[in-house]
């Protein structure tokens, strides 16, 4: 304790004997602040969630206001699921040449602005032309918060950041359904502008605590005393700084899409791709489907099947946090191997369901821990292997995949059930990507578990 003491005295000394960031965030105020960081990016997570997932609860109301079925609602749905995509496309990945924080808050003030004013639409199209526009935005500040998030951190300890984003994301979701309930007796319009105003708020609170991340900047070639304001703004003792980082290139990549295929990075990217697609389109056809698999084909009540897959969102947000303990032990790679061996597990059990509907509750507790375990695992796997210079745009193009494929993977849902499909060829459908996703995991492992250094000892 009078050591560190001593060396904060001596700012200048302090930082001369730091020769990376990994060691920058372990000492004891940048740990700190990086706690406080991870806590607004998680809140901002959590309210996007909210905001996301609130329209599922009002739908009905909306529908007899709009003087429309609840069939004409599949539209809402896949316009803002195209929005997603564009966003993750074409917004996300500008984060590499302009900073996560910045696309971040600009993203977050239109999402919310746009979720307030969808309240006040007078006819359907607009509503669906003003949520498709939305979700643009949204698909592109969410990969930057899991990464923003993950920057802040040192070496192995970035996956833990991102798990614990995904569990406030899964709390969000959560917290649709109540909130959006409680709200429902003001109107249909009061959950979209309760959810536009918590976003604004959010913003605001990023654009006071969470700075613009020093990966970026250290890897920025003309961000010189940006990096430098914000070392000492988290740590105000180390007035006079002098970072021993290595020299970021002269010039960045123009094509940043192209860097993600360079013989160190194609092998991870191709990977990550299979693994986006698998985890983002089971998760959105379980989602969809798993109360009618388990009314049809474990013969069960659907008010008791809608009791079962309740369980998914508390699994959700649980399971993630417990990974981080297992990959505290086995690495990222062999973490996120486990867990889809166990959603593969937990989902074989779907075989059974004919001979004993209580495994119905097996797989929803199983399917919701492990596959919210999967969806923030594919982001930590995506933090860890691609260095900063393309880290936005690496993570963007895979989650992208993935969303491109849940577009159309859960229409094979519908099939199954309306084709009286047998049990065991829908549990091998979903049972062998989840193996494949966890072969690609382990294989990922070289460049995920040993990621390099991104600034090692150099002179600036």
């Amino acid at each position: 304790m009078k050591q560190q003491s001593a060396q904060q005295s001596k700012g200048v000394e302090v930082m001369q004997s730091i020769q990376n960031l990994d060691q920058f965030f372990e000492l004891k105020r940048p740990k700190a602040f990086s706690n406080r960081v991870v806590l607004v990016c998680g809140l901002m997570a959590a309210i996007e969630a909210m905001d996301v997932y609130v329209l599922g609860v009002i739908i009905s109301p909306m529908a007899k206001h709009f003087d429309v079925s609840l069939a004409y609602f599949a539209i809402v749905f896949t316009f803002q699921a195209v929005g997603q995509i564009i966003g993750t496309y074409v917004i996300a990945p500008l984060a590499d040449s302009h900073g996560r924080r910045p696309v971040i808050l600009f993203c977050t003030v239109a999402f919310g602005i746009l979720t307030l004013t969808s309240a006040l639409s007078p006819t359907l199209p607009i509503f669906i032309a003003q949520r498709a526009i939305a979700f643009i935005f949204i698909g592109g500040a969410i990969p930057n918060i899991f990464a923003i998030a993950s920057e802040y951190a040192a070496g192995q300890a970035r996956h833990r950041n991102s798990l614990i984003i995904g569990s406030f994301h899964g709390i969000g979701a959560g917290m649709a359904a109540l909130a959006g309930g409680f709200l429902l007796s003001y109107g249909w319009q009061a959950p979209l502008i309760a959810c536009g105003i918590l976003t604004l708020l959010s913003a605001v609170l990023a654009y006071i605590y969470v700075p613009e991340s020093l990966r970026f900047l250290a890897a920025s070639a003309d961000r010189s005393d940006a990096l430098k304001s914000v070392v000492r703004r988290i740590d105000p003792s180390l007035n006079q700084v002098r970072l021993d980082l290595a020299p970021p290139p002269a010039t960045a990549p123009k094509m940043r899409v192209a860097e993600l295929f360079t013989p160190e990075l194609r092998r991870a990217t191709l990977l990550l791709w299979v693994i986006g697609a698998i985890t983002l389109s089971l998760l959105s056809s379980i989602a969809q489907w798993l109360p009618t698999f388990i009314h049809t084909y474990g013969m069960v009540d659907l008010k008791q099947a809608a009791y079962m897959t309740s369980l998914n969102g508390p699994a959700g947000v649980l399971w993630p946090l417990a990974l981080i303990w297992l990959m505290r032990r086995l690495g990222i790679s062999r973490g996120m191997t486990l867990n889809y061996t166990l959603a593969a597990i937990a989902f074989s059990c779907f075989a059974l369901l004919p001979l004993y509907a209580n495994i119905g509750w097996v797989l929803a507790i199983g399917l919701g821990a492990f596959l919210g375990g999967a969806t923030s695992g594919f982001y930590a796997l995506c933090n860890m292997v691609y260095p900063t210079r393309v880290r936005a745009t690496g993570t963007s193009f895979a989650v992208g995949t993935g969303r491109v494929f849940s577009l159309f993977v859960p229409v094979l849902g519908g099939i199954a059930v309306s084709s009286n499909i047998s049990v065991t060829v829908v549990a091998s459908a979903i049972v062998v990507p989840l193996l494949i996703a966890a072969a690609a995991a382990y294989l990922i492992g070289r460049n995920a578990d040993a990621a390099p250094d991104e600034m090692p000892t150099g002179q600036r």
